[in-house]
């Protein structure tokens, strides 16, 4: 759980810095910080922890490679 949201609040430190909006006009910061609630909720009930450790793996090396 405490990594998850370690996770969660780095990616919305991150999504900070996209200031630009995309074709329809949405800010990408707004966008980011909204797909990333979503993929929480979506992975909030799971218990498999090999499939929890991947989520948070992937998660973290696409952090990354943005920042």
């Amino acid at each position: 759980r405490s990594e998850a949201l370690s996770l969660y609040r780095e990616i919305l430190r991150t999504a900070k810095h996209f200031h630009w909006c995309d074709e329809k006009g949405i800010p990408w910061n707004i966008r980011l910080k909204e797909e990333a609630r979503k993929e929480f909720m979506v992975a909030k009930d799971e218990t498999d922890p090999l499939i929890l450790a991947r989520l948070l793996v992937t998660g973290r090396d696409c952090v990354q490679q943005v920042q």
